[in-house]
């Protein structure tokens, strides 16, 4: 699964995506 995909399209933050997910919603 691509971490930034889910991050992007469902704002979905997970303990292994989390700091990526900051990184791009921020």
């Amino acid at each position: 699964m691509h971490c930034l995909h889910f991050c992007v399209t469902f704002k979905i933050v997970s303990a292994f995506c989390q700091p990526l997910c900051t990184v791009v919603t921020s």
